[in-house]
């Protein structure tokens, strides 16, 4: 999350998450040179639920 926007963010701002999250599994491959991350999701959308939007930043999707 970046904190340089000087962008005030309050409680009472936030609404109920759109999706239940079931299950994760987070699997790490620890290398010299780098580290791979894999997740593993179950998402399950609440009625009215929007489109999911995956958001991150110096990340690559490699699957979905």
């Amino acid at each position: 999350m970046r904190t340089d926007t000087g962008q005030t963010f309050h409680l009472s701002d936030n609404s109920p998450y759109p999706f239940e999250v079931e299950s994760v599994e987070l699997v790490f491959m620890l290398e010299a040179e780098a580290t791979e991350v894999v997740a593993t999701l179950q998402l399950r959308s609440k009625e009215g639920a929007s489109q999911l939007v995956l958001d991150g930043e110096e990340l690559e999707l490699m699957e979905l």
